[in-house]
């Protein structure tokens, strides 16, 4: 099985609809979407991905196994960076947010003095 099309039946299942709602959706013949589940070397025109990638509201990307990130507009979390980030970075990175806290700090308080 593709990822392609573990990702589909994933999407399917978590939905909990019918592959024959999807290409009633999506207006995407109910053989073809059928194909996609179960013929191997059947991969989807893009713009039969995108129909089914808009109406689950993840990438194609995603869909289609390119990235991990499966919302189209993904932007990760500060923490999720830092996780990812070695002990070298990890130290860059708080250093630099200590140093963005006490400039607002500072800025903060200049704006109190100017009151």
């Amino acid at each position: 099985m593709t990822l392609f099309q573990e990702r589909l039946q994933l999407l399917l299942d978590e939905k909990g609809i019918k592959p024959v709602e999807l290409a009633r959706a999506t207006k995407i013949s109910p053989a073809t979407i059928s194909k996609y589940l179960s013929d191997e070397g059947k991969d989807p025109s893009l713009s039969c991905a995108l129909k089914i990638a808009r109406y689950f509201n993840v990438t194609s990307e995603w869909l289609y196994g390119f990235s991990n990130n499966r919302n189209p507009f993904y932007e990760p979390k500060l923490i999720d960076v830092y996780k990812e980030l070695d002990d070298t970075n990890k130290k860059a990175l708080t250093d630099y947010a200590i140093f963005l806290l006490s400039k607002q700090k500072g800025d903060e308080e200049s704006e109190d003095s100017n009151r």
